[in-house]
């Protein structure tokens, strides 16, 4: 999981991004053998170059800056974000997400599948998430 931050606003009146959105992306990586490096694709590596060997799946157009992802173990297709911009705990299946056009201006976020709503402060530190049963908990610490 990656995210793109960017400088647009979000305008509560429309419920829209104006400007590029923030963006949460699903990305597979392609990882070399150890202590392998072919020398001619080598001389030719730029820092800044986008890498053939990450690919985006998908891409979510996220309610705020992406400051936290937390992954859950048990089922890899959940996961939990949050923004400074709230305290709310977004909860995004990414299997049954639609996939995004993050390039395209004044654009409505996607909805995530659950928004937690307890929490009264940002949590600075997250611990991460528990499931029991059919129970979500996650569990953070404030400063």
């Amino acid at each position: 999981f990656s995210s793109r931050e960017t400088d647009s606003k979000y305008d509560e009146s429309s419920k829209c991004w104006r400007g590029l959105p923030h963006a949460l992306l699903i990305c597979t990586v392609k990882f070399f053998r150890p202590r392998h490096a072919n020398d001619d694709k080598m001389a030719n590596f730029h820092e800044d170059a986008p890498s053939s060997h990450v690919a985006v799946e998908k891409q979510i157009i996220h309610p705020g800056q992406v400051n936290k992802i937390r992954q859950n173990p048990q089922t890899p297709a959940m996961i939990a974000t949050q923004s400074l911009e709230s305290p709310y705990v977004y909860i995004w299946n990414t299997r049954t997400q639609k996939n995004r056009d993050v390039s395209s201006q004044n654009v409505q976020p996607s909805k995530p599948d659950v928004i937690l709503k307890g929490h009264t402060q940002n949590a600075s530190f997250w611990v991460g998430l528990l499931v029991v049963g059919t129970w979500l908990q996650v569990v953070g610490l404030a400063r």
